[in-house]
Parts: C-alpha cells; sequence; structure tokens
C-alpha cells in the first residue's frame, strides 16, 4: 500500500476523533518516521503493541496486511477509547487497557515499542524487554523505536518537546525521562539474548529516530 493512501486511510479512521487528537496524528507523521517502521515487521501472524495510545501505529500495520493480527495496549483508558473507535468492523486488530508489563499471550511473531521506553524507569525496562523476549516465537521480532542521544543538538530538541506533551499539554503520561543512547541499547539487548540491527532513522528529520531490530 502506497503511504499516501495509508495517510488518507488513516485519516479516515480518526475522521471523529477529535480536532487536537487529528493535529497530533498530522504532526506525528511528518516529524516522525512511523510509516517507514512498517517495512520491518512480518507482513503476516501475531503483533503486539505495548503503549500503542491512540493506536496509530497498530492502524498502520493492520491496515497494511490483512494477514497481520495486531494487538494494542495502553495503559491510559482515554487513549485506548479513541484507539477502539477506530476499529469498526475489521477483525484483525484489538485493543484493551493493560499496563505494558502484562503481556498475558504468548508466541507472538512480533512485538512493538514504539516512543515509550523513555518514560519507564530502567530497572522496568530491563524487566519489559526480559519479558518480551521469553513471548516472542523463535525468530520472533521485537522492533524498539526510540531517540538517540545523539546528534546532542536534536536529542535537546526532541527533550523540548516532550517536555511541553509530558508537562505542560499533558498529552503523554510520564513525570521523568529514561532516554538510553544506542550503545546502551545494544548491550541491553545483546545481554537479553536478542541479535540487534540498529538502524538511524533521522535523515530528513529534526529528531534523533533510531530504531532497534531485535531478533530473538
Amino acid at each position: 500500500m502506497a503511504p499516501r493512501q495509508i495517510i488518507k486511510d488513516i485519516y479516515r479512521l480518526y475522521q471523529r476523533a477529535g480536532v487536537l487528537t487529528q493535529a497530533y496524528i498530522k504532526i506525528k507523521l511528518k516529524i516522525s518516521p512511523i510509516l517507514k517502521l512498517e517495512a520491518y515487521l512480518p507482513r503476516e501472524g501475531k503483533i503486539l503493541d505495548l503503549g500503542c495510545g491512540i493506536g496509530l501505529f497498530s492502524n498502520i500495520i493492520s491496515l497494511t496486511s490483512a494477514a497481520r493480527f495486531v494487538e494494542g495496549i495502553d495503559i491510559d483508558s482515554g487513549k485506548i477509547r479513541c484507539a477502539n473507535a477506530t476499529v469498526s468492523n475489521r477483525g484483525n486488530i484489538l485493543f484493551s487497557i493493560k499496563q505494558i508489563q502484562d503481556i498475558s499471550g504468548s508466541d507472538y511473531d512480533a512485538i512493538v515499542i514504539s516512543d515509550t521506553l523513555y518514560l519507564i524507569p530502567y530497572a522496568q525496562q530491563e524487566r519489559i524487554l526480559k519479558n518480551c523476549f521469553g513471548k516472542l516465537k523463535n525468530e520472533g521480532l521485537l522492533l524498539i523505536k526510540e531517540i538517540d542521544r545523539q546528534p546532542l543538538w536534536k536529542f535537546m530538541i526532541n527533550l523540548f518537546q516532550e517536555l511541553l506533551a509530558v508537562r505542560v499539554f499533558r498529552f503523554t503520561r510520564g513525570d521523568k525521562f529514561f532516554f538510553r543512547s544506542s550503545a546502551e541499547y545494544r548491550e541491553l539487548l545483546s545481554a537479553i539474548g536478542f541479535k540487534i540491527e540498529v538502524v538511524p532513522l533521522d535523515r530528513g528529520f529534526a529528531y534523533p529516530h533510531v530504531a532497534y531490530i531485535c531478533s530473538k
């Protein structure tokens, strides 16, 4: 599916979501390589999106392949309510209110954690990632999208934006930030048992986006 068609379909899904949510989606699609991330996931199978928010990436995943079954979970009941309003009669997507630690299923083909770990204390991050390893099928994939600490000027732009989102507008739940560098993520994920590919995604963006493609 062409990116232009995906964007059109996404706008249609959220057409009743309210002005602020629609504005957030338009901004997110411009400042984040979210559309590029989908290509790293398997074209079929069971995919879990941890910390899915309003379900934007979950919907992109499900729209681009009907052979995927996508489950999105988030602690924020308001965001899950918004996500559920986009489902309609589609049978390959499900949203529910859960803690990111509460992975009740198993044998996932892929697990996604996108722009979520930086809000979770470091020790808890490690427990979540170990849990993900255990919940994946053999040769399953963990896709992490986060913000790198380098280059510093891009990191500072992102930090300012996050302060606004978390402490001023209260769009994102959180209090403190727990960013890791690419080197720190590589060391942690390798120690858990993953084979890791680090993919910088910041070209053309003002933020130091990076993806970690982690194979079990």
